[in-house]
């Protein structure tokens, strides 16, 4: 899966969101193993149904969890099999065809802790997250002043300042 990490997709308050296979992260998330693992079974089910009617499907039936009760979200029948099997890494090695078909029969009713805050939510299975840090970036700088360059680099944790006079003689530190 190929993961892009952006400042524009998803939108502000959302980590991430699998667009036709395609992993686009904010900048400043952290990912978990689990958390690529959910959006690999995602990817799953889109090539399965053939990408575009999985989002006609994902957004039909989120319609009509809305009206039911409990969080819409959660209760999608491709989002039950995604939580329910993210922390098994190797889920998707055995993983039938059609397999969120099994989650539209019933429906798992979940808490809503916004919508219902005096009834805390129901954690079921905690387990530790191992974050994915965003890979970091060379912090080599240059600055160009009148009579002084400088130039950092962050690998090598050093500084070197050229700097000339008027007669522009260049002496380096």
């Amino acid at each position: 899966m190929k993961i892009i990490r952006n400042r524009i997709i998803p939108f502000k308050g959302f980590a991430a969101i699998n667009l036709f296979g395609v992993l686009f992260v904010r900048k400043s998330a952290l990912l978990s193993k689990r958390m690529i693992n959910h959006e690999k079974i995602h990817t799953a089910q889109m090539k399965e149904m053939l990408y575009i009617p999985f989002y006609i499907w994902y957004l039909i039936e989120w319609v009509i969890r809305l009206f039911k009760g409990g969080n819409a979200y959660k209760n999608i029948s491709f989002e039950r099999e995604a939580y329910d099997n993210e922390k098994h890494f190797k889920y998707l090695e055995t993983r039938k065809h059609y397999a969120w078909i099994k989650y539209l029969k019933k429906q798992k009713v979940e808490q809503d802790p916004v919508k219902d805050p005096v009834k805390p939510p129901v954690v079921k299975d905690p387990i530790e997250v191992e974050p994915v840090k965003p890979p970091k970036k060379d912090k080599n700088t240059l600055k160009v002043k009148p009579n002084k360059i400088t130039f950092t680099d962050s690998k090598q944790k050093k500084s070197i300042n050229i700097e000339s006079d008027t007669d522009w003689n260049i002496k380096v530190d």
